[in-house]
């Protein structure tokens, strides 16, 4: 046999092949056209023949890899596109394309069980809705991306999930995949992994007057969208959404009528494996809550540089929230770093920053570096009273560290209150922060329950009553090392970051804390919630 004949004849073959496929998943792909002058009765899609509306171009356009393509033009459409998988939507731009629509859900992209690949693509085009209905749901369906688009009155803009979740009350055989157990939330059980819509993008859209919602989505990212809902009470996002799993959800905007039980900023529950929310605005609050049995390292979630700033009124259509950031209920591993919580007007929408509440168990909570200013009664409030579940509040190994407390008045105000019921609360750690006009930096009330290990620990109180209070349960086992002085920070300029960092290289908060088992500049921590930076190499760098 001639050798080199051989392997050319395989070279050719093989390129042969590789030819055949990319032609199959690129040649023939097609696009197809829509116009408000064309006709779905005599139009073949064509650009000189084009369809006049999006659904029936969705009834005819069903190859994977196609597109259709929107003209610029005002359309009304009252029938569903049925979105086949593969296929992508684009429009001529956002300010171009507008399409009316009253049809209950305008996009329909919906596939069995398993997921399946559903490359579909959205972007380019405002859509308005009735008020009370979906534009685009799918379900069954992974890689789904939606952006640069415009969304106007309706119910939800955008409804994603991979198995539609069950919520049951359940026996101890449960089998379903992806249920959620109402009456003991440990009997919950998992999605399957082909149960998840994974690689899901949302990003750069407006929505008015509606909300988003994900369930069982997976490695999705969720960012750069604005949402006003400040002209309803309808929620941002979910309300409630279940099953985020390493999602990425950050630099959105979500604005709100009122701080009330059905209006809520974010709601999101089953929220696992290193879910991050990062650098995200809001007046409302956020509901980030449950971890009961999935991955939770190296953190359940992390909540990190958001900005919580408010004056609505409270409690309008449904009853008042006291957090603006209530995140607990069956946990290991969150971290809550570099956020700002604020109440700007005489509304007094926040009654506290961080509320951790309950039941289940809720363990190793860092609480670090955020700024807490003019709450209307207290900076983080933790609670172990609730007894409507099987297994009440067990909180344990709490970390508050390295924070700035500031009220504007000392009368009634605390920066950690910690509410002893029912349940059980151990290990709470506060150290290295700055707590300025409060009444107590920290409180156990009231007294008889179970409480101990609370460590109040170099600590600046500066302009209020006294460090701590204990109404008699003996719940501190720590009180030491802590400062009176007036915190040498800039206290000028906009808060929180510049205005709250050390005024010079000699204030008194440099070099003032303990180590606590983060990074540092200098020859120790400093106290509040941002290190003065020195020349010399950190030291002491921890990773926990």
């Amino acid at each position: 046999m001639n050798t080199d004949k051989f392997i050319r004849s395989v070279n050719i073959a093989m390129f042969i092949i590789v030819a055949a496929l990319f032609i199959s998943s690129t040649g023939w792909a097609a696009t197809y056209y829509v116009s408000p002058q064309g006709n779905d009765a005599t139009g073949d899609g064509s650009q000189i023949s084009p369809w006049k509306s999006l659904s029936h171009a969705c009834s005819r356009v069903k190859r994977f890899g196609d597109t259709i393509y929107i003209n610029s033009g005002a359309y009304t459409d009252n029938n569903t596109c049925d979105l086949s998988v593969g296929v992508k939507i684009e429009g001529a731009g956002k300010e171009l394309v507008s399409i009316n629509t009253s049809a209950g859900t305008y996009i329909n992209a919906t596939s069995g069980m398993p997921v399946t690949d559903g490359s579909n693509q959205i972007f380019g085009i405002s859509f308005y809705g009735t008020g009370s209905n979906t534009c685009m749901y799918s379900e069954g369906r992974s890689n789904q991306e939606i952006h640069d688009c415009y969304f106007k009155d309706f119910n939800t803009a955008v409804h994603i999930l991979g198995k539609r979740p069950m919520r049951n009350n359940c026996s101890d055989n449960e089998s379903e995949t992806a249920t959620y157990c109402e009456d003991d939330f440990r009997k919950s059980i998992q999605p399957s992994d082909t149960d998840w819509a994974e690689d899901v993008k949302v990003y750069n859209n407006t929505i008015i007057n509606a909300k988003l919602n994900f369930k069982t989505i997976k490695r999705a990212k969720i960012h750069h969208n604005q949402i006003d809902n400040s002209a309803s009470f309808k929620s941002g996002v979910g309300h409630t959404a279940f099953w985020w799993n390493n999602v990425e959800f950050y630099s959105n905007t979500i604005t709100v009528q009122t701080v009330a039980w059905r209006t809520i900023a974010l709601e999101v529950w089953m929220v696992e494996n290193n879910t991050e929310f990062r650098d995200n605005r809001t007046n409302g609050w956020f509901s980030i809550l449950l971890n009961p049995n999935g991955p939770n390292t190296p953190y359940s979630w992390k909540i990190v540089n958001n900005t919580f700033e408010s004056n609505v009124v409270r409690g309008m259509e449904s009853r008042a929230v006291d957090a603006a950031l209530e995140t607990c209920y069956h946990v290991k591993n969150v971290l809550i770093e570099g956020n700002y919580f604020v109440n700007t007007g005489s509304e007094n929408t926040y009654k506290m920053a961080i509320g951790i509440w309950g039941h289940g168990e809720n363990k190793n909570f860092i609480i670090r570096n955020n700024v807490i200013y003019n709450m209307d009664w207290t900076g983080v409030y933790i609670q172990s009273n609730d007894t409507t579940k099987p297994q009440f509040f067990d909180g344990d190994d709490i970390y508050f560290y390295n924070n700035v407390v500031e009220f504007e008045s000392a009368s009634d105000h605390y920066g950690v209150y910690i509410h002893d019921g029912a349940g059980d609360i151990d290990n709470v750690k506060v150290r290295n922060n700055i707590f300025m006009t409060a009444h107590r930096g920290a409180i156990v009330y009231p007294a008889g329950h179970s409480v101990s290990g609370v460590e109040f620990v170099n600590n600046d109180f500066y302009n209020g009553t006294g460090y701590v209070y204990d109404t008699g349960s003996g719940g501190f086992s720590m009180v030491s090392n802590n400062y009176t002085f007036k915190p040498d920070i800039q206290q000028t300029g906009s808060r929180p970051e510049y205005y709250y960092r050390a005024k010079d290289s000699n204030a008194n908060i440099i070099d003032a804390g303990m180590d606590v088992g983060f990074s540092y500049s200098g020859g120790a921590p400093d106290i509040g919630a941002y290190e003065y930076f020195h020349l010399s190499p950190p030291k002491n760098i921890h990773l926990r």
